[in-house]
Formats: structure tokens, C-alpha cells, sequence
């Protein structure tokens, strides 16, 4: 091996040891999965940032709270934290390649982050309230369009690793069209204000599961270099899918916050 190659290695068994340590967490915490994303998170700063006002934010403060008493099995929470350590341990004592490995893995945690979010609304019904259906698409628009066609776009190279890369991303589709169509978790006391804090937490969780889900992507398009252009191609694909996810999450939690601001004028 030349001192490039050996580089690459070292980089890779980081990446393993990362993969193990975040499945030891969740283990241990197996709940943390189901903690929404501290970006998307109202919080005191940034509701003073978005000039909501004092008795707004109590209001908002009590809902959060609310949602805190749900309860979740935390089973599913101990199956992804496995499937991510033993992702990371097959990437350090096997020969099995990290794209791989995490392709077996990220579905499964894609799932299990999934079941772990409906099992609240199973456990709680007395809380939960749908009303009218909810369309997945409704909460990051093109995000699952763009997965497609990554995974799609990996299918057609017909190689084994992008192959099967392709399939763990549709499976991982499966579980964020799951996770973003569960019934809104609604508790009776400030309906319109409850409403825009169930969307902004299922956002967070999908932007979560669609995290997962780039995750065997990423790890093929930064293998060694393949010199053949559609090889080339379809990793730009996944290149230019991994960079507008997290601009589609960003623009669907601004629509989250111009709501907010309607609420808060109106009331």
C-alpha cells in the first residue's frame, strides 16, 4: 500500500470507532433517538431571535413539556444502538467495507428510529388526535424525490456495493415515509400553537432519519477513487443530494418560524 491508501485506512477506522461509540450511547441512552433535533428546538434564545413574547413563549414552554410525559419503548432505541456498534466492529475486524456495513446497518436503524416514534402515539392515545391525513411529502418537500433518484442512480451502475447502497437507501425511505405520516400528537389546550410545534418536531425527526439514510451514500462516494465516468456521475449525484437535504430542512424550518410568527401576531 502506498502512504495515500494507508491515509484513506486510518480515515476509515475513525469513522468505525465513531460508529461504535454512538452505538455504545444508544444503548446506554437508547431514548436520546427520540430527542428532536436541538437546531429545529424552540428554545428561549431563539424564540427572543423570532421576537416572540414572554407569555408566547410560556405557552410554547408548556407544550414542549407536554411532549416530554410521552412515552416510548425503549427497545427500539437498544436495536439501532446495536446495529450501529456492530456496523462499526465489522468495519474494524472484518474485511466487510464500511459502505457495506453501514448499508446493513442503516436500515435498521432507519426502522427502529421509525417504530421508536410510533410507539409514543401507541402508548398514548388518550394524546394523540389526527386530524385529516398527513402527507409525508408535506414535510420537507423533493427531499424523498431526490432519495430516489440517488438510489436509483446507484442501482444503475450494477456493481454490488452501490447496488446494495441503493437498496438501504429505499429502505431508509420506508421508514422516513413512516415516521413523517404518524398522526400529530395533539393535547387539547392550544390547538393552533400545538399544531406548529407537532410539525416542527416531526421535521426534526425526519431530517434525522434522512441523516441515516445518506449515511451508506456517503460512505461508497468517498471510497477510493473509480476512474469510470458513470462511476464519477453518480457519486456527483450523491454529492449534490447530500448538500440540498439539509438546505430543503433548513427552508421547511423556516416555514416552521414564519407560522410562529402568524401565531404569535394573531394572538
Amino acid at each position: 500500500m502506498n502512504g495515500y491508501d494507508d491515509l484513506f485506512l486510518s480515515i476509515w477506522k475513525v469513522f468505525d470507532v465513531a460508529l461504535c461509540l454512538i452505538g455504545m450511547w444508544f444503548v446506554l441512552q437508547p431514548l436520546a433517538l427520540a430527542e428532536p433535533l436541538g437546531m429545529l428546538v424552540l428554545s428561549r434564545d431563539s424564540a427572543r431571535n423570532l421576537n416572540v413574547s414572554a407569555r408566547l413563549m410560556d405557552r410554547i414552554l408548556s407544550i414542549v413539556r407536554d411532549r416530554e410525559g410521552l412515552k416510548y419503548n425503549s427497545r427500539f432505541g437498544r436495536i439501532a444502538g446495536g446495529a450501529f456498534l456492530i456496523a462499526g466492529l465489522a468495519g474494524l475486524f472484518t474485511s466487510v467495507t464500511l459502505p457495506i456495513a453501514m448499508s446493513l446497518a442503516a436500515g435498521v436503524i432507519a426502522w427502529s428510529m421509525a417504530l421508536l416514534l410510533t410507539s409514543a402515539n401507541r402508548a398514548d392515545d388518550k394524546h394523540v388526535a389526527s386530524l385529516g391525513k398527513r402527507y409525508p411529502s408535506h414535510v420537507i418537500p423533493w427531499a424523498m424525490g431526490l432519495l430516489v433518484v440517488e438510489a436509483v442512480a446507484e442501482g444503475l451502475l450494477g456493481t454490488v456495493t452501490p447496488i446494495v447502497v441503493g437498496v438501504a437507501t429505499l429502505i431508509c425511505l420506508g421508514a422516513i415515509w413512516r415516521a413523517s405520516s404518524l398522526p400529530a400528537v395533539f393535547f387539547g389546550r392550544d390547538v393552533e400553537l400545538e399544531r406548529n410545534i407537532d410539525e416542527r418536531f416531526r421535521l426534526s425527526r425526519v431530517a434525522g432519519l434522512i441523516f441515516v439514510s445518506q449515511l451508506p451514500s456517503l460512505a461508497w462516494a468517498a471510497m477510493l477513487p473509480d476512474q469510470r465516468l458513470s462511476t464519477i456521475s453518480v457519486r456527483i449525484v450523491v454529492l449534490i443530494v447530500s448538500l440540498s437535504e439539509p438546505l430543503l430542512v433548513y427552508a421547511a424550518a423556516r416555514r416552521c418560524n414564519r407560522e410562529l410568527r402568524l401565531i404569535a401576531t394573531s394572538s
